[in-house]
């Protein structure tokens, strides 16, 4: 008869590791030491629950917000149940969800007038001059470095490489069955992080047009070349440019950002993106600042990297008011005509650090657009 011989796991022993392997049911024990109201009939529920999420996920994520505060070691204020936790999981889970459709809608928005200017002013040629496969190479590519004049140009080369070796739909299938791939096709196949890095280089003429698609009459070259004039800056023209490229580069990156957390299951409750959106993007709607959000308050985060910011971005990139009255009401639905008790919901509002009275300076903003 053969004895089966079973893997050894080996532990480390050491002291040195701050964060040692446990098992679930130490998990468990751990919450009941810090205070966690938890009875032992609700123990596989939770089990299976961390089972399928992640301890850190849940309790690393969200149990910040029952936490005792001014105590040496963690613990939470008495009668929070592991129930009260998971909720606040879930309420981020949702609202990641919600916002998960309107980020998705503006990036494709975003690429398909991209790829159209792109293709009205270079054409549909990805190929460079010297590629074996170039149909004509009279033609330049609207790739080719020479459009983007004094520019990085690695993004090109990334899209050029992304339209030779694309292994996913659509561009795959014109590559292997068309003699180009156009940048409508190709562009659907790009990274966000990737479109709006050639967005920034691309020439005036092609981010007046995307910028112009984009966003409200309110940010038009016109009206930011009067706000530029205001500042009684020498260079305004070229001022009222750089505005409003930087809000359009730097507000599609916090979406992408933002849509890279959701992606990821990551929490949204309380994140920040790595990028600000300019304070121009409030001045040149000439409303007082304290109704959308002071310069103090700018300071601290509010309207500059978080969740309020992100709310700001898609307001004003939604293509028509009643699509913006649609948001609006969609967030009203989801804070505050819900199923979640009230109590319940004002716990994750604190959370994510917006103001308390965010939405009416939501509506403040749909208005002066």
């Amino acid at each position: 008869m053969t004895t089966e011989k079973r893997e050894t796991i080996l532990l480390t022993q050491s002291h040195i590791f701050d964060k040692p392997f446990v098992d679930f049911d130490f998990q468990i024990k751990r919450l009941k030491d810090r205070g966690l109201n938890i009875i032992n009939a609700d123990i596989p529920q939770i089990t299976s629950i961390i089972r399928q999420h992640g301890y850190y996920q849940i309790i690393n994520g969200y149990g910040a917000l029952f936490e005792e505060t001014n105590t040496q070691h963690k613990h939470y204020v008495a009668g929070t149940t592991f129930e009260d936790i998971y909720v606040q999981f879930n309420i981020d889970r949702q609202l990641g969800q919600l916002l998960l459709t309107y980020l998705l809608n503006i990036e494709e928005h975003f690429a398909n007038i991209l790829s159209y200017s792109t293709a009205k002013h270079f054409d549909v040629n990805n190929f460079y001059k010297d590629d074996s496969k170039n149909p004509d190479s009279n033609v330049p590519s609207y790739l080719d470095y020479h459009h983007f004049s004094n520019q990085p140009i690695q993004v090109l080369k990334d899209l050029h490489d992304l339209s030779l070796e694309c292994n996913a739909a659509p561009t795959k299938w014109y590559i292997e069955n068309k003699n180009h791939v156009p940048s409508w096709i190709l562009f659907m196949n790009a990274e966000l992080g990737t479109l709006n890095r050639y967005y920034k280089i691309c020439p005036t003429s092609i981010k007046k047009e995307v910028a112009d698609e984009l966003l409200p009459p309110v940010y038009s070259l016109n009206n930011i070349q009067n706000f530029s004039k205001g500042k009684k800056t020498s260079s305004w023209k070229n001022a009222a440019n750089s505005s409003r490229g930087k809000i359009m580069y730097k507000g599609l990156e916090i979406m992408r950002e933002f849509r890279n957390c959701i992606a990821h299951n990551s929490r949204i409750l309380a994140y920040k993106s790595n990028t600000n959106l300019p304070t121009d993007f409030r001045n040149i709607l000439l409303i007082e600042s304290a109704k959308l959000y002071t310069n103090q308050e700018y300071y601290n985060g509010t309207g500059k990297n978080d969740l309020f910011a992100l709310f700001m971005w898609i307001l004003i990139c939604q293509p028509s008011i009643d699509d913006r009255l649609l948001f609006l009401d969609n967030i009203h639905e989801f804070f505050y005509g819900s199923n979640i008790n009230t109590n319940t919901m004002n716990v994750f509002i604190q959370g994510t650090k917006l103001p308390s009275n965010f939405f009416s300076r939501l509506k403040t903003l749909s208005n002066s657009l």
